[in-house]
């Protein structure tokens, strides 16, 4: 973005809209790096340099989760206009910042230093109570922890070092790979069509093997894979399937990241073959049917509000460790998370 002074370049221009996800970006110069407001949102490993108002706006939120940002440069790092005043800090480092938290009229809530000031865990505004887990209903006006969440050591980057920091994972590029270490399978011999009619068990099952077979990259393009049978992964469903378990992952990983999922959309109606569109599905039917489980139709103009019943989101047994990052589990009528018996699990903003 522009460098020259009173330039007025924003590197992103949020404004409104349900929660998401973003990661690994750089954003410099500019007046503004990132101006947001969303309802919930996680983000991580974002760099800002040298913007000249701020590197982040955050104009209003339900609640965000801001992991490694690195800011260079910035009058204002984070501003926090009319957005909620409840916020943590847990291992910040600063460098020559004076006032690491203030409030915009000038009163000082966390003072920094010319040189080096660590923040293992302070926060601002409402809090649970330290020792028995209740709302307290008490505001916090800017104050240490007094006790400081200790996580468990599989979760961290490094075990034995609480400062670390959350264990994270980029999604892979691929950009070391040429173009045979790839299997596309919309291509012979496995001629998948994606059509929401033509079947693609057999298609889908034969590339699953080559590409474990062979360590290559299997390339599901978007499109509506018909199944009638089992296979590694269902991603939706089609009409009613009471009882469809739509992903089970039971994969133990070797090292830390080593088995991941990015980018998976998992979705129950709402779209073009799925047999539970708004025709199919009116809203207002008499039952209380509130996950993504579609509430609108994202195939018609007026995406209007539709009724499908899916009982359970995402239940987590594991004993860890688990990551979840910029994940989203909405409108199902028992849960959206559960977690049973489980342990070691880092989840973001949910």
């Amino acid at each position: 973005m522009p460098t020259v002074p009173g330039n007025n370049q924003q590197g992103i221009f949020m404004e409104n809209g349900s929660g998401g996800w973003m990661s690994d970006l750089e954003f410099t110069g500019g007046a503004i790096g990132a101006y947001v407001e969303k309802q919930q949102f996680t983000v991580r490993n974002l760099k800002f340099s040298n913007p000249q108002k701020f590197a982040v706006h955050i104009h209003w939120d339900w609640g965000w989760a801001w992991k490694d940002l690195d800011i260079s440069g910035a009058p204002v790092a984070v501003l926090q206009a009319s957005a909620a005043i409840t916020m943590s800090l847990f291992n910040i480092k600063t460098t020559n910042v004076l006032n690491v938290v203030k409030y915009d009229e000038g009163a000082t809530l966390l003072a920094g230093s010319a040189g080096t000031t660590d923040v293992t865990a302070w926060g601002v505004g409402k809090r649970y109570h330290t020792t028995t887990g209740d709302a307290s209903r008490a505001l916090q006006d800017g104050a240490a922890y007094p006790r400081v969440p200790k996580i468990m050591g599989s979760l961290l980057k490094s075990p034995g070092d609480q400062a670390s920091g959350i264990f994270e994972r980029s999604k892979p590029q691929y950009d070391d790979l040429q173009y045979a270490d790839f299997i596309n399978i919309l291509y012979a011999p496995y001629s998948a069509r994606g059509d929401g009619s033509t079947g693609s068990t057999a298609a889908l099952n034969r590339a699953f093997a080559v590409a474990a077979a062979s360590n290559k990259v299997l390339w599901i393009p978007a499109g509506s894979y018909i199944v009638t049978g089992t296979v590694g992964l269902l991603f939706t469903v089609r009409s009613a399937t009471a009882g469809a378990v739509l992903l089970e992952w039971n994969i133990h990983e070797s090292f830390p990241g080593s088995a991941a999922l990015w980018d998976m959309h998992i979705r129950v109606g709402g779209a073009k073959s799925s047999e539970l569109q708004a025709s199919d599905c009116p809203k207002l039917t008499g039952a209380v049917n509130p996950k993504w489980v579609a509430d609108h139709d994202l195939e018609i103009v007026a995406q209007t509000r539709m009724d499908i019943y899916v009982a359970r989101g995402v239940l987590i047994e594991s004993t860890g460790p688990v990551w979840l990052y910029g994940t989203a589990s909405e409108h199902c009528v028992l849960y959206q998370y559960q977690l049973l018996d489980a342990a070691n699990v880092f989840m973001g903003m949910v």
